[in-house]
């Protein structure tokens, strides 16, 4: 065996959905896969699986491409025998996660399905490429390291969705925030080392966070920074962004039914299969193997965010710090979650362990999902209230357990009662 392939004779490859870390093993025997792939095959993986599993080997190991392509090729045609023929399925990685799009093959024909799927696949691409903050040549990283910060044109999609953005700032009363990924940098949540900041980086930080520091002008679509330090991040809109995009293609190509999802933000369009709606399930955020709640959608927009989804833990040497009146508490706590409050600069620390929303567009979900998680339940729920066509579901915790709390018309969407207590 090569040294190489000694290398990876055992490892495990990690794949991130909405920051959801799952993992899938796979054991390389001198240039074979005889157990774990074939255990995949009797399980009847999707094919989809299977490809992402391919992805991600031959990212990390170049040399195996043509075996492993071989291989997982194979398993691909004949797990493609089994699958359900009434409906087109595509998979790809882009924007850090997983984006599936599912269509029904009712009134469309297959060649149809797959130019929307393929058009669709190279807009997330374009999405992907345009709102990067790791690749230095994206419009967005252009933005952020122009040290002027004056007067930068803008591409008409990202001067739209920043735009909106700054449209939920206002909404949310800046606890939605694009400004915040200073913020997320100083905690820990970027690349580099996790560690908690002192409270002068955190103070000198909130100097520079803050929508309100970004001005448009419309004739020019033009975008100016106010303080030359500010820096945006749309990780809490992107995928939602690429999720109705995606849509979009998919209605111009005259598509009527159909499920996109990217990492837990989607869009259920029309039916499903068998003309009813579709079933989407919300975790449990203790046991990610329990559905707590099934919801019928059809024709809306889902997205959540969760404690439970990315964090790192609390070192008992670090200073207890408490703030009051943003619901935020951090005295004693086990864990940082990923999800910064802009307003305070900490991570948000409240009792919600899960927001799920229901809106007309998946970048509306994805926005106040986070916002919501932000605010907290009280004040989530009441902004929730007063917002037309837009609902939502929390799970808080309740003592040791957990306790449902939703928007007056959530419970239209229900399609099983909630298995932990409802108020």
């Amino acid at each position: 065996m090569s040294r190489t392939l000694r290398k990876y004779s055992s490892i495990s490859y990690v794949l991130i959905e909405k920051d959801i870390m799952t993992k899938d093993r796979v054991a390389i025997y001198r240039g074979h896969f005889p157990s774990r792939l074939l255990t995949i095959a009797r399980r009847k993986a999707s094919p989809s699986r299977l490809w992402r599993i391919y992805n991600l080997l031959v990212h990390h190991n170049r040399i195996l491409h043509h075996r492993i392509l071989l291989i997982l090729l194979g398993l691909i045609l004949i797990l493609s025998g089994c699958s359900n023929s009434n409906s087109y399925k595509m998979s790809c990685l882009s924007l850090g996660t997983t984006v599936e799009i599912s269509v029904p093959l009712q009134g469309v024909s297959l060649p149809a399905v797959k130019k929307a799927c393929a058009a669709s696949k190279e807009k997330i691409a374009k999405i992907d490429k345009m709102l990067s903050i790791f690749d230095r040549t994206s419009p967005v990283s252009v933005v952020n390291n122009n040290e002027t910060k004056k007067g930068y044109n803008l591409n008409p999609d990202l001067y739209l969705l920043i735009k909106r953005s700054k449209e939920y700032f206002v909404l949310t009363q800046g606890a939605f925030d694009i400004t915040v990924e200073p913020l997320v940098d100083a905690w820990g949540f970027g690349p580099g080392k996790k560690k908690a900041p002192d409270a002068a980086t955190i103070k000198e930080t909130l100097r520079y966070v803050g929508s309100d520091k970004v001005e448009l002008r419309d004739s020019m679509k033009t975008v100016f920074f106010k303080d030359p330090r500010v820096k945006m991040d749309f990780g809490g809109v992107a995928k939602g962004y690429a999720v109705d995009e995606t849509v979009k293609i998919l209605k111009r190509g005259g598509i009527k039914s159909a499920i996109v999802n990217m990492g837990g933000d989607l869009y259920c369009l029309g039916s499903n299969t068998a003309k009813e709606f579709w079933s989407i399930g919300i975790r449990n955020p203790d046991n990610k193997d329990e559905i707590i709640a099934v919801l019928n959608i059809k024709d809306k927009a889902v997205a959540t965010s969760g404690d439970y989804e990315n964090f790192y833990p609390r070192t008992s040497s670090e200073p207890v710090t408490v703030r009051s009146g943003t619901g935020l508490r951090i005295s004693g706590g086990e864990k940082y979650i990923h999800i910064i409050d802009p307003r305070t600069g900490h991570p948000v620390k409240n009792d919600l362990r899960s927001v799920t929303i229901v809106a007309d567009d998946c970048t509306t979900a994805d926005a106040l999902a986070t916002a919501v998680f932000v605010m907290g339940e009280k004040r989530g729920i009441g902004l929730i209230n007063e917002l037309s066509g837009i609902e939502c579901f929390l799970v808080v915790k309740n003592g040791d357990g957990l306790k449902i709390k939703m928007s007056k018309g959530m419970a239209k969407y229900l399609a099983k009662k909630c298995k932990t207590k409802k108020e």
